[in-house]
């Protein structure tokens, strides 16, 4: 009789899984931002949140890891709002569209990306009028 007791409650032990964790790892489609300074170095460990366009409440929130990348895999088509907030105190905000196949519809950049081409053209008119005077100049004088 203690034989048998014992040899279930030994069996019974193995079935409660006390102090076990468990993770579970999916393969799903996500959208990685990398955030970085101006001089290209990683924003890593920076707080950050996404948001519904429109909502107060994150939907997710987290730390960039290391190389200052956020993954996001959003649960329905839409714009999100993401904030991420550094060290120093400036920070970026910008905004993800996501369309119904889970992809990158459009995504906000910045000002300066947004216009490169137009600053970089109108640095070269200038240059080639400032250029143009010069040689007129030393040609006239």
């Amino acid at each position: 009789m203690r034989v048998s007791l014992l040899v279930l409650l030994l069996l019974a032990t193995g079935m409660t899984h006390g102090h076990e964790v468990r993770h579970v790892t999916i393969e799903a489609p996500a959208l990685v931002t990398t955030i970085r300074y101006a001089d290209d170095v990683n924003v890593a460990g920076a707080p950050y949140e996404i948001r519904p366009r429109g909502q107060v409440d994150p939907i997710q929130m987290g730390w960039t890891d290391s190389q200052g990348r956020i993954a996001f895999a959003s649960a329905a088509p839409g714009a999100y709002q993401v904030s991420v907030f550094t060290m120093d105190g400036h920070g970026v905000n910008f905004e993800l569209v996501v369309d119904e196949t889970q992809t990158l519809a459009a995504a906000d950049r910045p000002l300066v990306e947004r216009h490169a081409g137009i600053v970089a053209g109108v640095g070269i008119l200038f240059g080639l009028f400032g250029l143009l005077m010069l040689f007129q100049r030393r040609s006239a004088g």
